[in-house]
């Protein structure tokens, strides 16, 4: 049945819009999940937001007889293009003339124009809807375009940038996840709610329980990467041993539950030096 509260617009994610990585960085795979430190924010998109252009290239065979017997699929592909409001951001600069080609200085920073391929990588973008949040992840994305740039005093200066979207080794090229709120207002999300742990002392006994919310409640935690030194994290989410360290260690742990729901999340632990 027809359904008007389906219909909906979209608007920049609360914490940026687009975003980019290295390539192999670690992706998200639901809205929830905090994205990796290794993201970088590529600030103010211009007005038009973003625009997908999603190709496919077709070839009909004719029959004996003049009719269509078949459609061959030639080609697919998919571009996202956006214009990035802030040319003096030297993550934006990066991505439009490539890592190796900014350098910073004394001054700010060194632009190089050169021929050099733009690097592949891994972009993010995010998204608010009318029924709650759109995250699209690029896992294999190459800037292959750059609109003219116009430096005048009748209007600011912008890159209008065009990423092609390429298919990682499931044959995707991009992966969108969508959270829909409940009827309250409040984001029927699946995730951990522990945001912060308290601290441990080096060469102590430490324990720490992470928790979730929403799915079916059958949550199962495992580390992403390593934990700190002596620690290990147990399927019910605590956090446990003795810690050989010292300072602050960011870890990642992610939760997945009877339904095979997944969300992960960055967490900091603060490890004190042994007192003498």
């Amino acid at each position: 049945m027809a359904n008007v509260n389906n219909i909906t617009s979209t608007n920049p994610g609360k914490n940026g819009v687009l975003f980019r990585a290295p390539l192999n960085t670690a992706l998200p795979e639901d809205t929830m999940s905090e994205l990796d430190p290794a993201f970088a924010d590529l600030g103010i998109v211009g007005e038009d937001g973003l625009t997908q252009a999603i190709t496919r290239d077709t070839e009909d065979k004719k029959s004996y007889g003049g009719d269509i017997a078949y459609t061959l699929q030639t080609d697919y592909g998919q571009e996202l293009t956006a214009t990035l409001y802030e040319s003096a951001n030297i993550d934006v600069l990066k991505t439009v003339f490539g890592d190796d080609n900014v350098q910073e200085t004394s001054e700010g920073f060194k632009v190089l124009h050169n021929k050099k391929k733009l690097p592949r990588s891994v972009f993010v973008a995010e998204h608010l809807t009318d029924q709650g949040t759109k995250r699209q992840v690029i896992p294999i994305g190459q800037v292959v375009n750059l609109g003219d740039i116009q430096n005048t005093h009748q209007d600011i200066v912008m890159y209008e940038v065009t990423t092609k979207c390429f298919p990682d080794a499931a044959g995707n090229v991009m992966y969108e996840y969508y959270s829909i709120s409940t009827a309250d207002g409040e984001v029927a999300q699946f995730g951990i709610t522990t945001a912060v742990i308290s601290p441990a002392t080096q060469g102590k006994s430490y324990t720490a329980t992470l928790q979730a919310s929403g799915g079916d409640g059958n949550y199962k935690f495992t580390a992403v990467g390593s934990l700190p030194a002596g620690l290990t994290l147990a399927e019910n989410g605590k956090l446990s041993g003795t810690p050989t360290g010292s300072g602050e260690e960011s870890f990642t742990v992610r939760v997945s539950d009877g339904a095979g729901a997944t969300a992960q999340r960055t967490l900091t632990l603060k490890i004190n030096p042994t007192e003498s």
